[in-house]
C-alpha cells in the first residue's frame, strides 16, 4: 500500500515536472516569436532607408530651415525653398544631355539626393497630407534648384533681387530663352517618345501606385510606395513640363500642347489608417 502511494506520488511529481517544462518551453517560444516579429518588422522598416538615397528633412524640419533662410537673407518663400534645396540638388545643365538614357540618369541622380523622409510610424491624416503635398511642391522646384546660377559657395546668385517672380522674369527668362537642346537630342523621335512615356508609363504607374495605397498595412510599405510615387512624379515633371515642352517649342511642333501635373479627381482611401491619397497625372492643357 505504501509502495502504491509512493508510486502514485512519483508519477504525479513527474507529470507536474513535465507540465512545468512544457509551460517554460511555451513561454520561451512565445518570447522568441514576439522578438522575431519585432526584429522582422524593424528590419522591414529600416530597409526603406536606402543608403544610396539622401533623404530630405521632414516637412516640418525643412520649413524651419527655409524660414531661417528667408529671414536671414530677406528673400521670399520660393527663393528660400530653392536655396534650401540647392544643398541637396546637384547643379545640372539639362540642355547638354545627348540621349533619353542620359536624361534618365540625371533624373535618378536628383531623386537619389532628394528622397522622401521615411515615416517612423503611421502618420496622422493632417501630417501625411502636409508631408506629401510639401514634398510634391519641392519636387516641382527641383528643376529650378538645379539650374539657377550659383556663387562660389554653391548658394544661388539672386543678383540682389528679393522677389522670386521678378528674378524669374529679369534673370532666368532671358537666360533660358538663349538655351537650346543639342541637335542630337532635339529630334522628333525623342519628342514623340517622351509623349509616349508620359501617357503609357508615367500616368499608368502613378494611377497604379495610388490604387495600391488602400491595401497598405505596415509603415515600410507606406514608405516604399510614397518614395516611388514622388520619384515618378519628378520624372514625369521633367519629361513633361521641362523637356517635352521645350522640345515642342524648339522643334516648332504645330499642334504642341504642354503636359502639366493635375489631380485627376480619383483618390484611394486606406480605411485602416483613415488616410486619403489623391491621384495625380500629367495631362495636356486645353
Amino acid at each position: 500500500m505504501k509502495w502504491a502511494n509512493s508510486q502514485q506520488h512519483t508519477t504525479r511529481e513527474k507529470e507536474s515536472k513535465s507540465k512545468l517544462i512544457w509551460i517554460v518551453l511555451g513561454i520561451i517560444l512565445t518570447i522568441g516569436l514576439i522578438f522575431g516579429i519585432y526584429f522582422f518588422t524593424t528590419s522591414n522598416n529600416s530597409s526603406t532607408n536606402d543608403p544610396n538615397i539622401q533623404y530630405l528633412p521632414s516637412e516640418e524640419e525643412a520649413q524651419v530651415k527655409i524660414n531661417q533662410i528667408k529671414t536671414n537673407k530677406g528673400i521670399d518663400q520660393r527663393q528660400a525653398t530653392i536655396e534650401f534645396l540647392t544643398s541637396y540638388v546637384p547643379e545640372i545643365k539639362w540642355w547638354e544631355i545627348n540621349s533619353l538614357s542620359e536624361l534618365d540618369e540625371k533624373i535618378k541622380l536628383v531623386n537619389n539626393r532628394t528622397g522622401f523622409p521615411p515615416f517612423k510610424e503611421v502618420p496622422k491624416v493632417d501630417n501625411f497630407n502636409r508631408e506629401v503635398e510639401g514634398n510634391i511642391q519641392k519636387k516641382a522646384l527641383m528643376f529650378f534648384a538645379s539650374i539657377i546660377p550659383r556663387q562660389a559657395d554653391n548658394t544661388p546668385d539672386w543678383k540682389g533681387i528679393k522677389d522670386f517672380r521678378s528674378y524669374m522674369l529679369t534673370v532666368m527668362k532671358p537666360l533660358m530663352e538663349g538655351i537650346k537642346f543639342k541637335p542630337t537630342f532635339a529630334t522628333q523621335e525623342n519628342y514623340q517618345e517622351l509623349e509616349r512615356r508620359i501617357k503609357e508609363e508615367i500616368n499608368p504607374l502613378l494611377s497604379s501606385l495610388n490604387s495600391q495605397f488602400s491595401g497598405l498595412s505596415i509603415v515600410s510599405e507606406l514608405n516604399a510606395l510614397t518614395e516611388t510615387l514622388l520619384s515618378k512624379f519628378f520624372q514625369g515633371h521633367i519629361y513633361s513640363e521641362v523637356v517635352h515642352d521645350e522640345l515642342g517649342k524648339q522643334l516648332e511642333i504645330v499642334n504642341h500642347k504642354k503636359y502639366e501635373s493635375q489631380k485627376t479627381g480619383n483618390n484611394s482611401t486606406n480605411w485602416k489608417w483613415s488616410i486619403i491619397l489623391y491621384e495625380i497625372a500629367f495631362q495636356q492643357s486645353s
